[in-house]
């Protein structure tokens, strides 16, 4: 049998820093890395490549013992990764507020026990505001790594063992059978292909079979050369072109993944000018040392900006860049070196029960934060109310009665109340997306002191725009529970005449101008709407597809004889506002969080201009909250230290009865919703 020698190959590490820098620029937000994630994907297929080299080689001479395997794998993962937990945690005391690091200790958790994909495909997507300020997000690569390690060498012992003539053929079958998953399920259920094993197996299988020579091994030194070029490009393109709204894995996950194996593969069988690239000296230290640069970039950028809360500048950049590769290397130096190979002075027993120690701590740490909430007693009483404030949203209304993609399903015709349970009728509805729920207490205040109760109508991200997808990707999807949800809507009112009241309202920006992300304001995720009258999917087309939608919304309304109100767009800050107040409380630094009011009129515009269109119209109400918190050169956020905001675009619960109440100084006495 002839196996792949695991001698050292130093284009292999040139190639590991062709996939770490992108990673490390893409999350630092240098132009020309929109698609750095896929250094990652390029991680894997190395690792896919050498891991399999030594077990195969291992098995063929019958050295191959389970034990001494795992025992490399804690050498090689555990010093560094939980030196890099250990900090992180202390930093995650001083810098997160209690939400947060009840959220770290959860991650803190999930990493020891290399779960935290799992943990992370909960909880968000990848692209998502929120998961951009985890400081363990990165550890999700590591554990689909570990969860496949824990199956992959028994099996491949298995295999070569019970099927010595076949088993090559078997590996590619499970590749394939993993491909397909990713390919054909990713654009239904993006976030778990991300994030979860199966999904992404075959990028490591690549990398396995490139070590059993399954392809030629005598190729002439042209053809080595041009397949070497063509790799590099592939992994050029997908680090250039490839951006957030790129579909991702799925089949576009093949371009830097074949471009990997096919730089892998030619330099396998003969020297290549790519090759000699790779191996040159900068390129080996940084692929070195790449292991613990990716491990220690994303916790320095994190904390960096949770602490400047704001952008990083170009210098800032830098100075990161900088500190990132000094600890890199201290991390490196000092930390893996010292338990790798054969002349460590570090016992299998020492590593070992090192090991059980690690993992004890970070366990108790992990569930310590937990189950103290945060540790919250670290606390000022304003934050802790601030706290208290952010935590009581989630109570607004039931979760069940908020729907999302999944939950949808099982919509049997039933809606949640709010307002006064005592009324006889149900004659209003509050119909939308996230804001409205956040608008829930605001509907509250008033129907109860009119003596009126209604219905709640939310689904996660769906704006009440009839017969309109809306999609992050610009194609046409078969699947849409928020159209099919709006339809269930409209049949639901119109089978229920005591609803005299509709109220409207979404994030309806997005709609028009995409997803503004707090942690870069600068920087936008696309969103694409379209229905049956769309002769292309674009975001220059979102404006005709929304004013479609909204309008089929009002007159279907208006038809049925119902008054509507629409509530217009909040206008959106450049941070997470609780959070941002509280921590800079506990950093003892007072900044202003204060949107400028000409900024944020510019960014409404759109949406704006679409609103008058209809406002005054019969049995129309519109009302503008950005008319009453932006009525100076800044627009509020915070009103007796306490935070009109949530996050960074929903009302808090006080941001929402403060509102009300002055728009119901404003109408007085008409009424804000209900003109009873």
């Amino acid at each position: 049998m002839k196996i792949t020698s695991n001698t050292y190959r130093s284009d292999i590490d040139g190639l590991r820093a062709i996939a770490v820098l992108p990673v490390v620029f893409f999350h630092l937000g240098v132009n020309f890395f929109s698609g750095g994630y896929v250094g990652v994907d390029i991680f894997f297929v190395i690792s896919g490549y050498l891991i399999t080299s030594i077990i195969v080689k291992d098995v063929v001479n019958d050295n191959f013992n389970i034990v001494n395997f795992y025992e490399r794998r804690i050498r090689r993962i555990f010093p560094a990764l939980f030196t890099m937990i250990f900090i992180s945690s202390i930093v995650a005391y001083f810098i997160l507020i209690p939400s947060e690091l009840k959220d770290f200790g959860q991650s803190v958790f999930a990493a020891t026990y290399s779960f935290s994909n799992i943990l992370f495909w909960h909880e968000s997507g990848y692209f998502d505001g929120p998961a951009e300020i985890k400081p363990l997000l990165h550890t999700w690569s590591l554990a689909v790594e570990e969860q496949f390690y824990l199956v992959y060498p028994v099996l491949l012992y298995f295999f070569i063992k019970k099927f010595s003539s076949s088993y090559k053929a078997l590996l590619f079958v499970i590749l394939i059978l993993s491909l397909l998953i990713c390919v054909l399920t990713t654009s239904s259920y993006p976030t778990e292909n991300f994030y979860l094993t199966p999904s992404r197996g075959w990028e490591l299988l690549l990398g396995a079979l490139l070590a059993l020579n399954v392809f030629p091994a005598d190729l002439k030194k042209y053809y080595r050369e041009m397949l070497a070029v063509i790799g590099l490009c592939f992994v050029l393109y997908s680090v250039i072109f490839f951006d957030k709204n790129t579909e991702f894995p799925g089949a576009a996950a093949l371009v830097p993944c074949l471009g990997a194996a096919l730089i892998i593969y030619s330099g396998s069988i003969g020297k290549t000018f790519i090759g000699e690239f790779l191996s040159s000296g900068l390129l080996i230290k940084v692929g070195v040392i790449s292991y613990s640069l990716y491990l220690w970039h994303w916790p320095i950028i994190v904390y960096t900006k949770l602490y400047l809360q704001r952008p990083l500048q170009n210098e800032e950049i830098v100075y990161l860049i900088v500190l990132m590769f000094i600890l890199a290397f201290i991390s490196w130096r000092y930390i893996e070196q010292p338990f790798r190979g054969k002349n460590s002075k570090f016992s299998k027993k020492i590593v070992f029960q090192g090991a059980t120690f690690v993992v004890i701590i970070s366990t108790v740490f992990g569930l310590y934060t937990h189950f103290e909430n945060g540790i919250s007693q670290r606390l000022s009483k304003n934050n802790l109310e601030i706290v208290r404030s952010i935590s009581q949203y989630s109570n607004i209304i039931d979760p069940k009665c908020f729907y999302h993609e999944n939950t949808f399903k099982n919509y049997r015709n039933k809606l949640c109340s709010i307002g006064e349970s005592t009324a006889t009728e149900k004659s209003f509805i509050l119909w939308g997306d996230s804001h409205a729920r956040a608008l829930i207490p605001a509907v509250r205040l008033e129907a109860k002191i009119k003596g009126l109760s209604g219905y709640f109508a939310g689904h996660v991200g769906c704006p009440p725009l009839l017969d309109v997808i809306k999609s992050s990707q610009p194609k046409r999807t078969k699947r849409s529970s928020c159209r099919d949800f709006n339809n269930a809507i409209i049949k639901f009112i119109t089978s229920h005449p005591e609803i005299k009241t509709v109220i409207l309202t979404a994030r309806w920006v997005v709609n028009l101008e995409g997803v503004r992300l707090p942690t870069d304001p600068n920087l936008t995720r696309n969103v694409y709407l379209y229905d049956d009258l769309s002769t292309q999917i674009s975001t220059s087309e979102n404006k005709n597809v929304f004013q479609r939608g909204l309008f089929k919304t009002i007159r279907k309304l208006q038809s049925l004889g119902k008054k509507v109100v629409i509530f217009g767009p909040v206008p959106e800050l450049d941070v997470s506002l609780s959070s941002a107040l509280v921590r800079s409380s506990m950093l003892g630094i007072s900044r202003d969080f204060r949107p400028d009011t000409k900024s944020v009129n510019l960014r409404l515009a759109q949406t704006l201009n679409l609103l008058d269109m209809i406002s005054n119209k019969d049995n129309i109400s519109v009302l503008y909250p950005h008319e009453i918190l932006c009525e100076t050169e800044k627009c509020d956020v915070e009103i007796n230290k306490l935070p009109i905001y949530r996050d960074d675009d929903h009302l808090s619960i006080y941001g929402a009865e403060y509102l009300y109440r002055k728009l119901a100084v404003k109408k007085k006495p008409l009424g804000v919703f209900f003109n009873k």
